[in-house]
């Protein structure tokens, strides 16, 4: 399986995740490219607030497991963003986001991704939370998420 059909199978299940689920948030497979500000609100504000989720891969590591066969291990890192809002408990939904997001990671049985795009080898992890301003318009809620996911290559 190629590396996007992983990153499609994990944007998958974050936007399945309510609070991201139905149009509350943007997910994307990928950072998104925009020319300017306008562009910047059109891909990444949803309800009107930055709230945008961007699944990539970070790292590789690939071991040889013999001739024509590797297991390629992916750093998978998912990046949340939701605007600081004038609301007591802003910190306290983003922390219950990346919860909810760690959580719809478990259920997977034997922690296989949708349409067998891979295996989950370690568990969801919460790299970093804290505040970050968003391409140089929003102060916004940070989360970097990540695990480690596998593939195993016969061939090239």
């Amino acid at each position: 399986m190629p590396l996007t059909d992983m990153i499609d199978a994990v944007v998958t299940l974050v936007s399945s995740v309510p609070g991201i689920s139905g149009g509350a948030a943007k997910v994307y497979g990928y950072w998104n490219y925009a020319e300017n500000e306008a562009e910047l609100k059109e891909k990444y504000v949803a309800g009107g607030i930055i709230h945008a989720w961007i699944v990539t891969r970070e790292s590789l590591t690939a071991e040889d497991l013999g001739p024509n066969f590797r297991r390629d291990r992916h750093k998978i890192v998912i990046h949340g963003f939701r605007s600081l809002e004038k609301h007591p408990d802003g910190e306290q939904r983003h922390q219950e986001l990346v919860e909810a997001v760690r959580a719809v990671f478990d259920p997977q049985g034997a922690r296989h991704l949708p349409s067998n795009a891979g295996f989950i080898r370690t568990p969801v992890q919460v790299e970093d939370f804290g505040t970050a301003v968003f391409a140089g318009f929003g102060l916004c809620w940070y989360a970097k998420l990540s695990f480690e996911a596998e593939q195993e290559r016969i061939g090239s």
